[in-house]
Order: structure tokens, then sequence, then C-alpha cells
């Protein structure tokens, strides 16, 4: 009786080096241990986000009223993550309002309406991403680290700049998704 293995295996292909680690060591995704507020009106999207960045380490708490628990302990967050369109207030405003509590929390926005965000608003907001909907984890798991890094008020000294791209971005390629295709970066000093 022949046995079951592969048909790789049956026509004599050996697998390359290339194949075999990405099987057996799949993209390692930066960790952390920060305490990030997740703010979003679907309870799904909440539950699967907490859930994707707790496996990452972070701690993460969610808030039906996210400006009150922000007014009470600011300096609890380390991170703020939104939606940016929400019935009772939009992302873009929950930002201005936790901005005037406190200036240099990093705000990282999500949205499936590129439309709505335009870079020079989301600048002078203090904004320091946008991610687009549909997430991908590994853009989430490198833009909340790259942002939590970085730790600098957008536009501040030596802060993160929109107009600062890696050459070749252009604002369309900065709001259709993150990941490495747009990467704001430190101004040299």
């Amino acid at each position: 009786m022949k046995s079951k293995g592969s048909a790789k295996a049956e026509r004599g292909d050996q697998g390359g080096p290339a194949e075999e680690t990405a099987v057996m060591h799949p993209e390692q995704l930066p960790t952390g241990n920060e305490c990030i507020l997740l703010v979003d009106d679907e309870q799904a999207l909440i539950d699967l986000s907490r859930d994707l960045l707790g496996r990452l380490g972070y701690r993460v708490e969610t808030r039906a009223s996210p400006i009150d628990a922000f007014r009470s302990n600011s300096q609890k967050y380390d991170l703020v993550i939104s939606d940016m369109t929400m019935p009772k207030m939009t992302g873009d405003e929950m930002a201005r309002q936790m901005k005037a509590i406190r200036l240099e929390i990093p705000i990282i926005l999500c949205s499936g309406f590129s439309d709505r965000i335009h870079a020079q608003a989301m600048e002078a907001i203090g904004i320091s991403a946008v991610l687009m909907k549909p997430v991908i984890y590994a853009d989430l798991a490198h833009t909340v680290r790259r942002v939590l890094d970085a730790c600098l008020i957008i536009g501040g000294e030596g802060g993160l700049h929109w107009d600062e791209l890696d050459e070749g971005v252009s604002e369309k390629g900065l709001l259709s998704g993150v990941g490495d295709r747009a990467k704001p970066h430190r101004k040299a000093s």
C-alpha cells in the first residue's frame, strides 16, 4: 500500500528554503505592553481588535464614554485607536477633545471612507496615523508600534510630518492603507 504523502513528496519536489521559512517562521510582528484606549461603535470590531492587540501584548480598554474615561485619567493611556465614523461623535471630533485634555496623546484613526480623510486636516488635529478598513493585522501591529515608538507631537520639533513621506508615496498612497507604503518619519534634527 502506498503511503499518503504530499503531492510534492510523490513528485519528488523539494521545498526551497524560502518556502520552509515562510511555514516555520511567520513574520514576527512587533509587540508591546502599553495601554490602548480602543473606541468603536461596533461591538464585534471592538472584540476582534481587543483580541488581536492583546495577542501582541497590549493592554486594551474600551469605554462607552471614551471622553469621560480619558478626562478622568488621561495619563493611563499610551495610545488611542478610534473609528472615524460613529453615531454619537466622529473620530476626528473625539481626537480634538482628547488633544485638548492631553496634547501629546498619539491617536490612530480607522476609516473605510478615504474621501473623509484629508491629510492637512489630520495633521492639524494631531492624528498620528490613519488605517484604512479593512485593517490588516500586520499593518495594525506595525502602525501601533511605530506610533508608540515615535511618541512625538505631529508638527512639533522632531515630530512626524505628513508631508515627509518616503519618496514616491503620494497623499493617496498614505490614505489608501498604511503598512510600509506610507511611513511618516522623524524630522531630521
